[in-house]
């Protein structure tokens, strides 16, 4: 006889919820900022401080949970496991924050970048340095991320006309 054992960690569940909560936030976050109204120079700026903070986070606690689980399933990540799948969302985020500061009706998209890659480093350095499992490769390449994304902003559609309500 097959007897299936229904005792679910509460712990587990607790990380589940959090998990879920957060993927939803950070999928409203990009939506908005990728796909909503245009917005002015200051809120593009903040938006792409947003990004940068709120989509490493979320992605290091969504991979941690993954590992987590497959870890309950019997697989084993590593440190250098981390350190690759982390510095890789880093950067990705870090680029996408440069693509998101330009994004605005005003002209000033020179200016937004140059903002968000010195203020930006602020938050870059505090996760870098607070998140033990990540390599520093994100910080190194944070001004080239901007600045990629900035050039990169040049292939996305950008309306002009739609400003905010």
């Amino acid at each position: 006889m097959i007897t299936i054992d229904l005792n679910i960690d509460l712990k587990f569940v607790l990380f589940l919820i959090v998990a879920l909560s957060g993927c939803y936030f950070l999928y409203l976050a990009l939506k908005e900022t990728l796909f909503g109204n245009v917005p002015s120079s200051p809120a593009a700026i903040g938006r792409a401080l947003g990004i940068i903070i709120l989509g490493q986070l979320v992605s290091f606690y969504i991979i941690w949970y993954f590992c987590y689980v497959l870890a309950f399933l019997g697989f084993n990540f590593q440190d250098p496991d981390f350190s690759i799948v982390h510095s890789i969302v880093s950067v990705l985020f870090v680029v996408m924050a440069g693509l998101i500061s330009v994004r605005t009706f005003e002209e000033t998209k020179s200016m937004n970048i140059k903002i968000v890659c010195v203020i930006g480093l602020i938050p870059q350095v505090l996760i870098t340095f607070l998140n033990l499992t990540s390599t520093n490769i994100a910080l190194y390449l944070f001004i080239p991320c901007i600045l990629l994304g900035g050039y990169l902003s040049k292939y996305m559609p950008n309306e002009s006309l739609n400003r905010d309500k």
